[in-house]
Order: structure tokens, then sequence, then C-alpha cells
């Protein structure tokens, strides 16, 4: 309840519901995405993943990009954490096999969509000049930037607590954790993702408000882990 009102409350939530609707407009699927990750790992069934991203893309293109990119670190932090619950050997050729299972539902929503998606990247690639000039140096430069991660309603907009969440979960024993708290943590340091999320245009922030959901789910993880830590309960899943 405490993590829902903090996403509920967090900058882009509350400036963008009423004056850029469209930045924000696209999270109930973003959401029901995640739910659908935990369905398929759980049950197996994909309709609710290719459902939720369907949904996702025809809202907002722009942001489902990111949205997408969501759904694909969650996706990898629920397969992980399947491994250990079923005391499983992790292994590339298993992850691998997962990997282009776990595909299919995002290519069936990405080629279901293509009637807004074809035009949007003829658009993009047909254009005569491209974005501002930035060399590959300051993109592959990690940098850690305030506003993206603190309080900036153009950002994911939390609190301070976002980071020491992320720091906790790096520093964490299990490898699901680690991987989760590491990929996200990359992705909004390096701007190579945010020039790539923006369709090779410019770096900028907002492209990063999809990940608002992913680090509220680190942050209940981290929270949880502070209260029942010694019981050995914590966060399985995001309908949980």
């Amino acid at each position: 309840i405490g993590v829902s009102t903090v996403f509920l409350l967090s900058g882009p939530m509350i400036f963008h519901s009423y004056n850029q609707i469209m930045f924000v407009n696209y999270m109930p699927f973003l959401l029901a995405g995640m739910m659908g990750v935990d369905r398929y790992f759980e049950k197996k069934r994909g309709g609710m993943l290719v459902v939720s991203i369907f949904l996702m893309i025809m809202t907002s293109f722009y942001f489902s990009i990111g949205g997408m990119l969501v759904l694909v670190l969650y996706g990898i932090n629920r397969y992980l954490m399947n491994c250990e619950d079923r005391g499983e050997t992790f292994t590339l050729r298993g992850f691998l096999a997962e990997g282009i299972r776990f595909v299919l539902p995002f290519a069936t929503a990405v080629l279901t969509s293509g009637v807004l998606l074809a035009p949007t990247a003829c658009a993009l690639t047909g254009r005569e000049s491209g974005g501002a000039g930035i060399n590959l140096g300051s993109l592959l430069t990690p940098r850690i930037s305030a506003s993206r991660f603190c309080y900036s309603a153009y950002g994911v907009g939390l609190t301070t607590l976002s980071l020491t969440a992320l720091v906790a979960m790096i520093l964490g024993k299990k490898l699901h954790e680690r991987v989760l708290a590491l990929s996200v943590m990359t992705v909004l340091t390096v701007p190579l993702f945010a020039y790539l999320m923006n369709g090779g245009l410019y770096v900028r922030d907002k492209v990063m408000i999809p990940f608002l959901p992913l680090i509220c789910y680190v942050l209940a993880y981290y929270l949880e882990h502070l209260v029942v830590m010694q019981e050995g309960v914590g966060v399985r899943s995001v309908r949980n």
C-alpha cells in the first residue's frame, strides 16, 4: 500500500495526469503487462501479455519502447527467480530457449499494431537530418542525473530512497536481485539507452518515465526485506 501510494504521488503521475496525459496514459497497460509476465511464468499463458503490450503501443507508441524494455527486464527477473525456487541451475542454453519463447508475445503484439508502427518507422528512418550532434563516447559514459531519478516530473520522479533501494539490491545475495538492480541502474545511467528510446533524436529524461513501476517494485522488494528479512518472506510478484 505504501509503495502504491509512492507510485501515485510520484512526479510524473501527479504532474502529467493534468498537464500532458500522453506521458502517463499507458501506465494501466504497462502494469497489466507486468502482471501478464507473472501469468506467463506461472501458467505459461501469454494472452494477457500480448493484449497489454498491444494496448500500450496503441495508446503511446513513443513510450511503449521503454515499456517493453521494462517488461523484458522484469521477465528476466522472474525467470531467474523461478530457477531459484525450483532449485534449477542457471544455464545460458536454457535462458536463451526461454527467451525465444518469451519474445513471441512481444512479436505478436508488435506485428498486430503494425498499422501504427510501420508509418512511424518510415517517418523516423526517412528524415533528412538526425538529432543533435552527440558523440559515441558521451553516449557510453555512465552519468548520474538527479532529475532522472528524483523529484522531476520529466524523469522517474521518486525520492532518493529509490537510489538507496537500487544500490541495496545490487549488493543483494540473490542473483535475480542483483541482475534486476544492475540492469535498471545501467539503463538509467548510460545515455545510450535514452538516446535509442528517443528514436535517435536526443537524450531526454522523459523517456525513462515507464521505468517508474519497475523501480517501485524494486523499492517494495527492498522495504519487504527490511521488515521481514529474518522470516525469509519476500515480494514474489507484482500481483502480490
